[in-house]
């Protein structure tokens, strides 16, 4: 329950300064200039601001009315607390774009932070525009069914591009996504270190969705080693991948590996 109250706070908070950059037309980099810890002399310059952007956190005010410490703690409500707790975590994850990512990159993370606030809300309302940003709003053709037609024209182009990384040749030293049995960790990053007759040779890498990955170890006696391992090319789900210079996956390698992922495990049950 204190969970689920704190995290409907940050965020209203969310709300708050989504509609900030909704009224004055703010990027986050230029958000971030009007924070008190910033130096930047930026509130002497005239703000623009937009007509007909209105704040109604309908779905968010209802739900702090509602007073959730009187409610009594049954299976719905832990299902629902459990619920809201991933897609709070998985808005946690895509809060901060990387530096070095791509505009597409951003873009996606931006797509997956809007649905986990829409299902933070507990579903869309036209009164909640958080979920929408700047292109949104500016985009008419959106609320007429333009989405689902760019959405379904991004899943066919991102299943291309996985068709086409999945024909690469895989060379030493590239980083991989595995899909191995033999481990229920998500996602299986490892780097390839010889090509053998019995498959390839793989040290594997511990890390996260969101963040850094390095080599894992495992402890062998007193010491602990690379944790090398044999895998065959099919195990392998996703090839070359490019980590950001702080050894993170891209928001977009992230995401098709999550789908990828996905994929697998509903077929395997």
């Amino acid at each position: 329950i204190e969970f689920a109250n704190a995290s409907q706070g940050i965020l209203l908070l969310l709300m708050l300064k989504q509609h900030i950059k909704n009224l004055c037309g703010f990027s986050d980099s230029k958000i971030q200039k009007y924070s008190p810890s910033e130096s930047a002399k930026v509130y002497d310059k005239a703000i623009n601001r937009k007509q007909s952007v209105h704040f109604h956190p309908k779905q968010t005010l209802e739900y702090l009315k509602r007073n959730m410490t009187c409610t009594k703690i049954n299976d719905e409500v832990k299902r629902s607390i459990a619920k809201q707790y991933l897609d709070f975590k998985m808005l946690m994850e895509h809060l901060d774009p990387d530096e070095e990512e791509e505009e597409g990159e951003v873009s996606a993370s931006t797509d997956a932070r809007n649905k986990a606030i829409t299902n933070l809300l507990g579903g869309y309302s036209p009164k909640n525009n958080v979920a929408e940003t700047e292109e949104e709003e500016s985009d008419g053709e959106e609320k007429a069914g333009g989405t689902s037609g760019l959405r379904k024209s991004k899943r066919l182009s991102d299943s291309s591009d996985v068709a086409v990384q999945m024909n690469e040749t895989v060379d030493v030293q590239d980083v991989i996504a595995i899909c191995s049995p033999k481990y229920k960790d998500r996602p299986q990053i490892a780097k390839v270190v010889q090509k053998t007759s019995h498959g390839l040779s793989i040290r594997w890498m511990a890390g996260s969705y969101s963040g850094t990955w390095a080599e894992a170890k495992r402890r062998d006696g007193r010491k602990l080693v690379p944790w090398v391992d044999t895998i065959k090319e099919s195990d392998i789900i996703y090839k070359k991948i490019a980590l950001t210079s702080a050894n993170k996956l891209t928001n977009k390698v992230a995401q098709t590996l999550r789908s990828l992922y996905a994929a697998k495990d509903g077929t395997s049950s």
